[in-house]
C-alpha cells in the first residue's frame, strides 16, 4: 500500500486504501495481526469510524503469512456486502 514511518501512519495508510476502494459500499472486514493486538485495535477503530462496516472479524495471522512478515504484522481484508 505504501511506506509508513510510524504505526499511526500505517493505520492511516491502510484505512485510506480501504476507504478509497469502498466507494461508499457496506463492507465485511477482517483485521488480522500477529503479536500486535493494540495496533489491530487501532486499525479496527479507524475503519469502523470511516466506513459502513457490516461485519468485522479479528484473526491471528497464520504461519504462511507470518513467515514472511514476522511478529508485529497487522493488515486487513475486505469485500462489499451483497
Amino acid at each position: 500500500v505504501g511506506r509508513a514511518d510510524s504505526q499511526e501512519e500505517a493505520v492511516a495508510a491502510m484505512t485510506a486504501y480501504v476507504v478509497e476502494r469502498a466507494r461508499d459500499q457496506r463492507l465485511r472486514v477482517g483485521v488480522g495481526h500477529l503479536g500486535a493486538s493494540a495496533l489491530a485495535e487501532a486499525l479496527e477503530a479507524e475503519l469502523r469510524s470511516r466506513l459502513d462496516v457490516a461485519d468485522l472479524i479479528r484473526y491471528v495471522v497464520g504461519p504462511s503469512v507470518a513467515v514472511h512478515t514476522g511478529v508485529g504484522t497487522v493488515g486487513c481484508v475486505f469485500h462489499p456486502v451483497g
